[in-house]
């Protein structure tokens, strides 16, 4: 595996369903897994393999006789191996129809440069934004011309990103630029990647890929090959998510400056143990049930719930992706007593803090 920590965890969690079935032993591999790999195989000590495979002179390269491969992503098509996907173009599809649900006149694409699934993700872009008719301001563009890039933008356009990173990336460059989001720039990003989500310090609407799944559909097909019931070559593609709809792109929020105020409120007490609901309300200057009444015909729900889910969000992020001791993990939003953090996430998640973190 070699995409970011979040997605690795995803895929393997899917691959170790179906390997706990099968009775197999994981040898999960992450940073520089190719020489790693080369060496299990030369040792004859791995049966199959699920990979993300981008070269194929590396492949050639490997001892024969090879063990059943399953090439995993978008970033290769190697001849004779079978592979698992999603589907890269119906992912600039879905973002493409988002952004003109919306009454966006002005389109921008921003990637990497290099990535074939990038290229793809233009692709279905640009398809969903010909059938509409409306104009796709530019071409991708790579993170070092942001800035510039963003200048020629006009007011009101909707931009696509490659993945999470980019949109915060780009989110990040705007404000420098004092482009509001998402009033000047509306951003919506790929992969639902949590750390992403917050460190922009906006919720970012985004497409959500597969992951778990990914992993469960190559493991399922490397065991088909493995029991000779799967013909090698053959192609699994995997369709994306729907939109989270998030701040990034709810111009109606940003329309009601009372609404935003109070979600950015929510966002910097989340580790305040007593949010009082009448602070808020006199902090955006209107009376608690206005403000509740408001705050749910833009966001869905009340202030409150919205507090609990940003709190439930970011301590998922802190156990999945940090080594913090539970206790401290529970203190950061706003839960300074181990017990009840513990029986407030169990409420919400249907297990304890730490049985859900060995779990990941």
């Amino acid at each position: 595996m070699s995409g970011g920590l979040q997605e690795d965890l995803e895929v393997y969690q899917g691959v170790r369903i179906i390997a706990r079935e099968a009775g197999w032993q994981l040898i999960p591999l992450r940073d520089r897994f190719e020489s790693r790999l080369t060496e299990l195989i030369r040792g004859k000590s791995v049966d199959g393999v699920i990979a993300p495979l981008i070269s194929e002179t590396w492949l050639k390269g490997l001892p024969r006789p090879w063990p059943e491969i399953v090439n995993l992503g978008n970033e290769s098509e190697l001849a004779g191996l079978c592979q698992v996907r999603v589907h890269a173009r119906e992912v600039g599809r879905v973002a493409g129809e988002h952004l003109l649900s919306l009454g966006y006149d002005a389109f921008a694409y921003v990637g990497v440069p290099g990535s074939r699934t990038c290229h793809e993700y233009e692709a279905g872009f640009r398809t969903a934004l010909e059938e509409g008719q409306l104009p796709f301001v530019c071409r991708m563009q790579s993170p070092g011309y942001l800035a510039d890039e963003i200048r020629k933008w006009p007011e009101g356009t909707a931009v696509f990103c490659y993945s999470d990173f980019q949109a915060r990336l780009l989110i990040r460059e705007a404000r420098k630029l004092g482009r509001a989001i998402p009033d000047d720039l509306a951003v919506c990003g790929v992969g639902n990647q949590e750390l992403d989500q917050l460190a922009a310090g906006i919720g970012i609407s985004t497409i959500p890929l597969p992951y778990e799944l990914l992993g469960r559909e190559a493991a399922m097909c490397l065991r088909g090959l493995l029991d000779g019931n799967v013909q090698p070559g053959s192609c699994v593609q995997l369709s994306p998510g729907a939109v989270l709809l998030r701040e990034s792109t709810q111009v109606g929020e940003q329309d009601d400056p009372m609404v935003a105020s109070a979600v950015q409120y929510l966002r910097r007490h989340v580790g305040v143990p007593q949010v009082s609901m009448e602070a808020l309300a006199q902090h955006c200057g209107i009376s608690r049930r206005g403000l509740e009444q408001k705050f749910k015909i833009k966001m869905g729900c009340a202030p409150y719930a919205q507090l609990l889910q940003f709190r439930m969000d970011i301590a998922k992020t802190l156990l999945r992706e940090t080594g913090l001791r539970v206790q401290d993990v529970g203190e950061r939003v706003g839960y300074p007593d181990p017990q009840r953090f513990s029986a407030f996430f169990k409420k919400h998640a249907g297990t304890s803090p730490g049985k859900w973190r060995t779990q990941q």
